[in-house]
């Protein structure tokens, strides 16, 4: 609830539907103005800080703001595309992957029993004589089948406790996609890259009994081969789907955000390094940053003394433009200016 409107708040809070009340953000208070929330972060100390801060003069000339609501809305967005993946493309593969696994362990025991069928079936053939080393090769396939199940229980194991983070990270994530606190929503941050990188199809060949026709006096020695266990694991990682987006729908008419009066005439150019800070000029001196509400936040006097031919903004925020006269391209940050391409 906002501290100047507590009085009608409180009669809200019990009248409202749920949505409604969900709908008013919960901010922190200020620590130097205690009946104020803080709705603002500094851009360069991220200091958080409340509407009296701004009137402070450090704030409004030293300092860019950027509106926790907008960093609110911006990580919900995030958990709700976060939650989406992890529920609809994610998790399916995690669950196609144990489902894989439940199939192989459910198979196994006919499969050895095939396996085991074949090596007696030759060993009713190599008759008394070949008794003994028959039992040796058996319980080398028993020993065989641990080593197997126990492999693709291991695997199964693993893939299980990682579902089960899954589902305890899509349930946090429900947590915080209705909960209205402003700090751990900010500070929330996505798990889904190491979701992404999905567990390995684990393919383990079955043994394989080899027979062979052979003498009495080469039984010890000619019964046959086992094929011994091996284990495949076929690496798989995620890759986010991309929708299809038609020529039609690219052929839309695009969506108006929002309009920004500038106050100039002859507006020329126009740069932005994110979506809250916006640069313009015109045929004079004046170079304007305004926010994204269209508030005006800068204005640079070039030393050109007119309109520069183009300008642009650096990674770091630095505006630069062309000096056209002196053939350079200035920097300006922090209301210093210097020319650094000649």
């Amino acid at each position: 609830m906002d501290p100047d409107y507590d009085a009608q708040d409180v009669a809200r809070c019990d009248l409202c539907e749920t949505a409604h009340r969900k709908s008013t953000l919960i901010y922190r208070k200020c620590e130097t103005h205690q009946k104020k929330t803080c709705k603002y972060q500094s851009r360069e100390c991220n200091i958080f800080v409340c509407s009296r801060c701004l009137a402070l003069k450090q704030y409004n000339k030293e300092h860019k703001l950027k509106e926790l609501e907008d960093v609110f809305r911006s990580k919900k967005e995030d958990i709700q595309n976060d939650t989406e993946e992890l529920k609809e493309q994610i998790l399916p593969a995690y669950e196609e992957a144990i489902g894989d696994l439940d199939n192989q362990i459910s198979n196994l025991d006919s499969n050895y029993k095939i396996l085991t069928k074949e090596m007696s079936e030759q060993k009713e053939e190599l008759h008394r004589e070949v008794d003994n080393a028959f039992n040796e090769m058996e319980k080398e396939v028993s020993e065989i089948k641990v080593i197997h199940l126990n492999i693709l229980k291991k695997h199964l194991d693993e893939i299980k406790q990682m579902n089960s983070l899954l589902q305890d990270t899509i349930l946090d994530l429900n947590e915080k996609e209705d909960s209205n606190e402003v700090f751990p929503t900010i500070h929330y941050s996505s798990k889904n890259e190491e979701f992404r990188k999905l567990p390995p199809k684990v393919y383990v060949s079955m043994p394989k009994f080899i027979s062979r026709q052979i003498t009495k006096k080469e039984i010890c020695n000619l019964i046959g081969t086992l094929k011994p266990l091996s284990t495949t694991l076929e690496e798989r990682v995620f890759t986010v789907e991309k929708p299809n987006i038609s020529d039609r729908e690219l052929l839309d008419e695009p969506e108006v955000l929002n309009t920004i009066i500038t106050w100039h005439d002859n507006l020329c150019r126009v740069s932005c390094s994110h979506e809250e800070e916006i640069w313009i000029s015109k045929e004079s001196e004046e170079v304007r940053c305004f926010n994204i509400q269209g508030v005006l936040q800068n204005t640079i006097i070039t030393k050109l003394g007119e309109g520069p031919n183009d300008i642009a903004v650096d990674p770091e925020g630095a505006l630069l433009y062309t000096n056209w006269k002196t053939n350079t391209i200035c920097k300006v940050k922090n209301a210093q200016e210097e020319e650094f391409i000649t």
